[in-house]
């Protein structure tokens, strides 16, 4: 039930990422001013945490999506707990790998 609620949140929450990101590209056509601001709004430590969080969302919603499909398929059906298990390992490893280089900016 946990991976169930926290797929379709994740979905939400990349949903409104798109549409937020769409807007700040139309910026692009109103001003190089108004672009260059939301460019240091973008740089601040707390979009950065931001991006942390969109980086987990992403990274979990993809490999429990894969998980999904792998059981709709037929494939380790029986084993459903360790399969998730197995995903969320998988998917904290690809998160550490993601997020090393967004501390690294941070910490610069």
């Amino acid at each position: 039930m946990f991976a169930w609620i926290v797929q379709r949140l994740t979905g939400l929450g990349l949903v409104l990422f798109i549409a937020m990101h769409l807007s700040s590209l139309k910026k692009i056509t109103l001003s190089p001013e108004a672009f260059n601001h939301l460019m240091e709004t973008y740089r601040s430590p707390l979009f950065k945490l931001a991006e942390i969080g969109l980086l987990a969302g992403v990274i979990f919603h993809g490999f429990n999506g894969a998980r999904i499909t792998t059981m709709d398929l037929g494939l380790e059906s029986k084993k459903q707990k360790r399969f998730f298990w197995m995903f969320f390992g998988a998917a904290l490893l690809a998160f550490a790998a993601g997020v090393l280089p967004i501390v690294l900016e941070v910490l610069e």
